[in-house]
């Protein structure tokens, strides 16, 4: 983390911890909005701008899921 902040700093990447913290949990595998929130424990329309903030700067992507279309998971950028 030490690490990750470090590089965000000498990137001028402004980065708060709740978008990190979605990062975190987007490295391990992909979740839907409902996840993320109830993760943070926070509700959908404060989740909603934190992802929405983090697709603008290219970092997560929203998906479809294969299973059920009306269901939309967010996952990592290569960037």
């Amino acid at each position: 983390m030490r690490l990750l902040a470090a590089e965000l700093l000498q990137a001028h990447t402004p980065m708060l911890p709740p978008q990190l913290g979605v990062l975190t949990l987007l490295a391990e595998k992909s979740h839907n909005l409902s996840e993320l929130a109830e993760q943070h424990a926070v509700s959908l329309p404060t989740m909603s701008s934190t992802v929405s903030k983090l697709v603008e700067a290219g970092w997560i992507e929203r998906q479809r899921s294969r299973q059920d279309r009306r269901v939309v998971m967010l996952a990592l950028t290569p960037a």
